[in-house]
Parts: structure tokens; C-alpha cells; sequence
């Protein structure tokens, strides 16, 4: 007696870490598992893969494991491959059940369903939805009449449901809670139910909260719910306890607004720091919700905190639903994580409608003089579903019709400052991030008297090669080594380079042994003490004031911190 049908959900990530770890597809597993609708009378399985993979090896894997049906977790990076699978699929299994969901199929479900060969598409969160369509579907009848679901012609009475998907979709900015959104309540944990194993990921994704009070152009979420719904407090507490059991090294949260309550995210920082010490957090924040407290919590537990900067120019913020933005109020509250010494990065969008070129380098100027330890810089995508595809046309925004949905043109922003802009982005992410730079950076740049911007613009093209992962650290510091060196030397100021590079070796030394447990032998013309010292931050005071004390030192990775002895 066979028993109930195998369904494949299928989710392909970037990567294997903590970052990549597939919640949404393994979520949709949960479901199918406790769902009244589907419970026992199918069998769900995640299978993971990566983006990368191909997609007809892909196909012959479904094939093999001889499911009766395949749910697709589509996002911009996968979308591509996966529904080359399912055309796939669809042409050498035609009885097979196909579907898709996630922020793809949630944005263009008629595209999805007309480009994939499917036999539905869930829009919206599919915990309630994908069961009760599925379940329809494996029994012969028409998942169509199920709110946001899509269901392809030929599907009992399909092209009437279209047209209501449509009218719902058209109707999500005026009336959110169109499509469906599920008591989060009642939604099982797959990290408490054996879906999801962080042991072989080495963290987790958490998901405390849906929903965001702000309504960004560029965003899918300005589309979205403005209301905030959190997962219950025992279920978050119960997910954490799963996480520090199975030996989690990092957790990435998944809420947008994490402090948009200042309350709930003090409670959730407080009890971060006694149940979980030995893990590392990443938070996304509104920088107009910090406060002094939330900096010191902030500060009391391993984590980094990303903050959407986007733009420096309150115009072009103002042009994409982000007004009020406030420079010096920015720069006051970015300060209190410095003060508080928190790791925090900041994101930026070059192609922003009403930018240019000169005002994604003073963007950029700006975000370096707040010396943040990474920057996170893209080009704009014009995702489907957001206020800015809408508005592409009328804004003349020329861009990508295929993921990731880039900005090739736009009025001021012209295809060449584009290039010009993406080429910027490299450098940063190279020199600055990647380098671990901003230690010492702003000093570095000091005796040359240039900017950040024409600096970084003037680096040569030949960067470290990148293996997996990205060029290893000591390659990246001799780069910078050499493009620091030759800019001293074209400003005549070559007698202050020894002191620079004591500061770039002497905090990549110390980075390595943090990050990377790696020992390392210095030769250095003065004493650590003054390259950590106030001076350091100026080369040329450096040099005048603190005189030349060469020796030979060891960096070292320690329990407590990275040490440093003589050698």
C-alpha cells in the first residue's frame, strides 16, 4: 500500500551559512505538516540547493525522487533558475503538481505562472494558503478559488480567479490584508519541528516579527502590511533555546525595524544578553528609533547593527517615501552605537530617482565620515510590485526586465555615471570593507589631502582575486599597502608612510586574529601602545610628537581578545 505523496519544496540560496538558511520554503514545510488540509496526507520535504546549480541537474534530482509535487521558494537571485526547472519538469512529467511562492511569485504572479509552466502561484504568505491550494490540487479540483492563489487555465474556472488576484494585487497599497496573512500564533516553528537543523548552518534566521510602518518606493514591503505583527513571545524564547542547543554561532534577525518599539527591542536585547552570550546577532534599525540605552545594550552582546542609510540628500530620500532625514541627527544617533562600541554598517543605493553622480559620492563621503566598520552599497533595483515599477515610466527609470531588476538609466543618472558608480561600489567594498579599513582610514587619507570619493576613484583596476568566500585578508592589506604607497609618494609626503603602514598591518594583524584565530609577526617602526593611541589619527602628528621605537611584535588570537607581545 503506497503511502501519501512525497512534496518537494525547493529552495535555492546563495550560500550555506547562517545568512542562507532557506526559513521561507522550510516555513511552507512546517505547514504542510500541521496544516488541517494537508497533515498526513502528504509527506513535505525541504530540498535545498544553490542558486548556482543547474538547473536541469535540478530537474533530474526532482525526477528521481519521484515526488507528486514541487513547491518553488522564489526571490530575485533563484527565480531564473528555478523556473527553468519547472519548464522542466512540467515538459517530462505532465501530471506533476507544480507551484510556486515567496517575494517573487508574491510581486508578478502572472508572470510567474505564464513563465514557469505551473500549475498555481501563492501570493503573500503561504502558510495558510499553500495547503489549502495544494491540497485542492493534488485531488483533481481548482486551487483558484483559495484568496491569492493564481491558478493556471484549465484549472476549473481559473480565469475568473485571475482576475480577482489581480484586483487584490492592484488593491494591496489602498487595502492591505487583501492576501492572506496568517495569525502568527498559529504557525509551527521549523526550527522547533525538525525541519531546520542550525548545526548545519551554523546559525539561523530569525524571524521575530512581518510587516514594516514605512512605506520605502523601492521596497516590496511599500506594497505590503503597514501593520507589524510579532511572533509570540514563547516561540521566539523557544527558537532561541533550539539555536544555543544546537550550537549556533550566528543569527541573523529578520525584522526590518527592529527597534521601531524601543521598548520590545530593549526586552529582546536584555534577554539576548542572558540566554544567548555566546552568539553573534545581526539587527536591521531605523536610526531614528536608537536611543542611549538601546546603544548600551546594543553594546553588551556580540552583534552588528546595519542601518538603511540609502542617501545623504534629503531630496532624493524624500522623492522615494523617506522624508525628514536629518544629517546631523543621523550622524548624533550613529554616534551612540560608536560611543556604546557597537560593529554597525550602512546601505547604500546609487540610481536613486533624482540622484546623480556627485550626489552618490557625497552620499558616500558622508557614510565614511561616520566611520562605520562596513558599507553595503547597490544599485538600484526596480523590484515588481514596488511603488517605483509602477511609477518607472513617468520617472524614466530604464532598467533590467529580468532579476535583479537594475537600474540601467534614469534623467540624471545616465548609463556611463552608472558604470561609474558600480565601479565605486567595488572599490569600498574591496579597500573599505573587505580591507577592514575604517581603523584607520580617515587618518590615512588625511596627509593627501583628498577625499574618500577621488581616492577610491583613482585605485587601480587589478584588485586581489577573489577565491571563495572572497580574496583572503593578508591579500587585500598588501593591495592596500601598494595603493596607499604610491599615493604617498605621488603627494611627497613619503616620510610619513612608515606610520601609516604600522597602522594598516598593526590593525589587520589584529582583525585577522579576531576573525580568523591567525597568528601574525609585525615589524613596526613605533610602539603598538601609540599606533591605538589619539595621535594615530593623524599621521602627521604621529610622526612630529611620538618618536620612532622599532620592534618586532606578535599578534596573536587569545580567549579574551587578541593580545600582543614581543616577539
Amino acid at each position: 500500500m503506497s503511502g501519501p505523496p512525497g512534496v518537494l519544496i525547493v529552495a535555492a540560496s546563495l550560500g550555506n551559512s547562517a545568512r542562507h538558511v532557506p526559513l521561507g520554503a522550510a516555513r511552507i514545510v512546517s505547514a504542510l505538516k500541521a496544516h488541517p488540509s494537508t497533515a498526513g496526507r502528504v509527506h513535505p520535504e525541504l530540498l535545498a540547493v544553490q542558486a548556482s546549480d543547474d538547473a536541469g541537474v535540478l530537474a533530474r534530482t526532482i525526477r528521481g525522487r519521484g515526488p507528486g509535487a514541487v513547491g518553488f521558494s522564489l526571490y530575485l537571485w533563484n527565480r531564473d533558475m528555478l523556473l527553468s526547472a519547472a519548464r522542466d519538469l512540467r515538459r517530462s512529467c505532465p501530471g506533476l503538481v507544480l507551484f510556486a511562492g515567496g517575494p517573487e511569485a508574491t510581486a508578478d504572479p502572472e508572470g510567474v505562472l505564464a513563465e514557469g509552466g505551473l500549475d498555481f502561484v501563492v501570493a503573500g504568505e503561504g502558510e495558510g494558503t499553500a495547503p489549502a491550494a495544494l491540497d485542492r490540487a493534488l485531488a483533481g479540483g481548482d486551487p483558484g478559488g483559495i484568496p491569492g492563489v493564481l491558478a493556471a487555465e484549465g484549472s476549473g474556472g481559473a480565469s475568473g480567479n485571475r482576475e480577482s488576484l489581480v484586483r487584490a494585487s492592484d488593491a494591496r497599497a489602498r487595502e492591505p490584508g487583501v492576501l492572506a496573512r496568517p495569525e502568527l500564533s498559529s504557525l509551527p516553528s521549523p526550527y522547533l519541528d525538525g525541519t531546520l537543523d542550525v548545526s548545519g548552518y551554523g546559525g539561523a534566521l530569525w524571524e521575530l516579527a512581518r510587516g514594516c510602518p514605512f512605506a520605502c518606493h523601492f521596497c516590496y514591503e511599500s506594497r505590503g502590511c503597514r501593520e507589524v505583527r510579532r511572533f509570540p513571545d514563547e516561540t521566539a524564547l523557544a527558537e532561541l533555546r533550539a539555536f544555543v542547543r544546537g550550537g549556533a554561532r550566528e543569527v541573523f534577525v529578520l525584522d526590518p525595524t527592529f527597534n521601531a518599539d524601543p521598548d520590545k527591542a530593549r526586552e529582546i536585547l536584555t534577554l539576548l544578553r542572558r540566554e544567548a552570550s555566546g552568539i553573534h546577532f545581526t539587527f536591521e534599525v531605523r536610526a531614528e528609533f536608537l536611543d542611549a540605552a538601546q546603544a548600551r545594550l546594543f553594546g553588551s552582546i556580540p552583534c552588528s547593527v546595519q542601518a538603511g542609510l540609502q542617501s545623504a540628500r534629503p531630496e532624493v530620500l524624500a522623492g522615494v517615501g523617506r522624508p525628514g532625514f536629518d544629517r546631523k541627527e543621523f550622524r548624533r544617533r550613529m554616534a551612540m552605537l560608536s560611543a556604546a562600541g557597537v560593529v554597525f554598517g550602512l546601505d547604500l543605493i546609487y540610481g536613486l530617482p533624482g540622484d546623480d553622480l556627485a550626489g552618490f559620492r557625497e552620499s558616500l563621503e558622508y557614510a565614511l565620515s561616520l566611520e562605520p566598520n562596513h558599507l553595503d552599497i547597490f544599485r538600484l533595483s526596480v523590484l515588481p510590485g514596488t511603488v517605483l515599477a509602477d511609477r518607472a515610466e513617468e520617472l524614466g527609470l530604464e532598467h533590467e526586465p529580468r532579476p535583479p531588476y537594475g537600474v540601467r538609466s534614469s534623467p540624471s543618472f545616465p548609463a556611463t555615471d552608472l558604470d561609474r558608480a558600480e565601479a565605486l561600489a567595488r572599490a569600498v567594498d574591496i579597500f573599505y570593507t573587505r580591507g577592514r579599513a575604517v581603523a584607520w582610514f580617515q587618518a590615512a587619507l588625511r596627509p593627501l589631502r583628498t577625499g574618500p570619493a577621488a581616492f577610491l576613484e583613482g585605485l587601480p583596476g587589478d584588485t586581489p582575486a577573489a577565491g571563495e568566500g572572497g580574496p583572503p585578508h593578508r591579500d587585500i592589506e598588501a593591495f592596500q599597502l601598494e595603493c596607499l604607497g604610491s599615493a604617498y609618494r605621488a603627494a611627497g609626503a613619503d616620510r610619513l608612510f612608515p606610520a601609516v603602514r604600522d597602522l594598516v598591518t598593526l590593525h589587520g594583524a589584529w582583525s585577522r586574529a579576531l576573525a580568523e584565530g591567525e597568528m601574525t609577526r609585525l615589524r613596526l617602526s613605533r610602539h603598538p601602545d601609540d599606533l591605538f593611541g589619539p595621535l594615530a589619527r593623524d599621521p602627521a602628528r604621529l610622526v612630529r610628537l611620538v618618536p620612532e621605537r622599532p620592534g618586532t611584535w606578535l599578534v596573536r588570537p587569545a580567549p579574551g581578545g587578541p593580545v600582543i607581545r614581543p616577539a
